[in-house]
């Protein structure tokens, strides 16, 4: 007797599954296969996946098909667009109730058009002013969108990339009820003081969220933004790179931290450059340990003289990124409390530095402190220190780790399931490989600057490693963006900031 069948349909799958279908999908796909759907129990799971729309790589044709629809008969909260795209979309802002854009800036002279700037100053709670590729090289001065001359009333929320500290002062007199600001920083030249020219009494003074990540001077003009807006700031997180005119704590106490007399939270993360590391690694200990610091946490220094770097950051540690320079992990631990054992935030380590050979304690050091580690990032880019390196060395090129660890490979860190091997082609053998694969026995994906090599080493470690795993791992090609492409906006792009 035959058994009857079933033929599963697409409305009989679970929810999961569904959820997964549509994260898959492009906003494209999801619009021309499921908005049109008769009503059924798809339409309330498909809500969330086109609440945010991103038009940015969809031609006018499309956008005028869809994208009035969209507004009135769903509930359409964003907005992800090119700048150039406002003049064409913003003709359908109306009809629905968006509330924040996401704009991909090329940072062009061109002014948006004025009654462009009403309609969107008169709708929007959250602006993120993005990067564009054709821009990556330019300065960011200012944009277009929040350069003229007419108030964003209802905005609260502003995420932004700046060249200059400077330009957020004329940005903020547009924005009088502005609440939280993340601000990205990505140049470490000095500045015209003269240059500053706002009046005061028109600064937001509803500004209570500050973060400011990336590269700056410890310019007059940075002083003068914590003299402007700090009055009104409760919660504040640093993760900055100070280059040139690097401050003592002491000074950084007083043109900082004394501005913000209802500051409530501050977590930081900041790396001087280039400075006289040990007279400032000396009075900053003594610094540190006042209640003005230590009531934000107990502080963790790290003096690394050979990388001419020097960081600082308070506990509990809440960057989703931690970078190591070096083998020496003798960090300092200031604080009145036993020194808590673990970062519970870290997903990412760095591990990068001018040097080769990663030591056994190195890796010991991240499984003991980062019990969440999902993924390693090697970067050892040997040629861009010297090109004699082999000959000052006495090395035919050296290894990626050193002879303690190669001996000593029973060290393990399970967590990790992601490995970044941005690294020199001579780096790239069955010895690293197999290293990698004791190291971290749940890889899943190894993302590599040199993927055709690794595919070529891999076979080759089917008598150590066992066959299943190799079977599912996946070797892809490191891609990063080249404007970020450096040592110190590396570990910004690591962070997701």
């Amino acid at each position: 007797m035959s058994k009857a069948t079933t033929t599963t349909q697409f409305l009989d799958l679970e929810d999961i599954s569904l959820r997964c279908i549509f994260q898959y999908l492009s906003i494209r796909d999801r619009f021309m296969l499921f908005f049109d759907l008769h009503p059924c129990r798809i339409q309330p799971l498909l809500e969330n996946f086109i609440s945010f729309v991103n038009i940015s790589n969809e031609d006018d044709e499309w956008v005028e098909k869809y994208l009035s629809k969209a507004l009135t008969q769903r509930k359409i909260v964003g907005l992800y667009l090119k700048e150039k795209q406002i003049h064409f979309a913003s003709r359908y802002f109306s009809l629905g109730d968006i509330q924040t854009i996401h704009l991909i800036t090329t940072y062009i002279n061109d002014k948006v058009p004025t009654n462009k700037c009403i309609q969107l100053s008169q709708c929007l709670n959250k602006l993120v002013l993005l990067r564009d590729r054709k821009g990556e090289n330019q300065d960011i001065l200012t944009y277009p969108i929040v350069g003229q001359n007419h108030i964003f009333q209802n905005l609260t929320d502003l995420s932004i990339h700046l060249s200059k500290i400077d330009s957020i002062f004329n940005i903020l007199q547009h924005l009088p009820n502005l609440q939280r600001l993340k601000m990205h920083l990505e140049n470490s030249y000095s500045y015209d003081r003269n240059k500053i020219d706002i009046e005061m009494k028109r600064s937001c003074k509803m500004l209570y969220d500050v973060t400011i990540t990336g590269v700056t001077p410890y310019s007059h003009e940075f002083k003068m933004f914590f003299a402007v807006v700090g009055s009104t700031i409760q919660s504040l997180i640093l993760n900055i790179t100070i280059r040139k005119d690097q401050p003592f704590l002491a000074q950084f106490e007083h043109h900082v931290l004394d501005r913000m007399p209802l500051l409530s939270s501050f977590n930081f993360l900041i790396k001087w450059n280039w400075c006289d590391l040990n007279q400032i690694f000396t009075i900053d200990i003594q610094t540190s340990q006042n209640n003005n610091w230590q009531r934000f946490g107990p502080l963790v220094c790290w003096n690394d003289t050979d990388c001419s770097e020097r960081i600082i950051y308070n506990l509990p540690y809440k960057f989703s990124c931690f970078e190591i320079m070096t083998n020496d992990l003798n960090l300092l631990y200031i604080g009145r409390n036993p020194w808590p054992p673990v970062c519970k935030h870290v997903h990412t380590v760095l591990l990068r530095k001018e040097e080769p050979w990663w030591s056994i304690n190195t890796f010991s050091f991240i499984r003991n402190r980062f019990p969440n580690v999902q993924t390693l990032y090697f970067y050892c880019k040997l040629k861009e220190v010297t090109d004699n390196y082999m000959q000052m060395y006495d090395v035919r090129f050296p290894e990626l780790f050193d002879h303690d660890f190669r001996n000593k490979n029973e060290l393990q860190l399970p967590t990790v399931t992601t490995v970044y091997l941005n690294i020199e082609r001579e780096q790239y053998n069955y010895g690293t490989l197999l290293y990698l694969f004791n190291l971290l026995p749940n890889l899943k994906v190894i993302k590599s600057n040199r993927p055709e090599q690794v595919r070529k080493i891999i076979p080759h470690c089917y008598d150590d490693i066992a066959k299943n795993k190799l079977d599912c791992l996946k070797i892809e090609r490191l891609n990063i963006p080249q404007y970020i492409d450096t040592l110190t906006k590396l570990f910004y792009y690591l962070c997701g900031n």
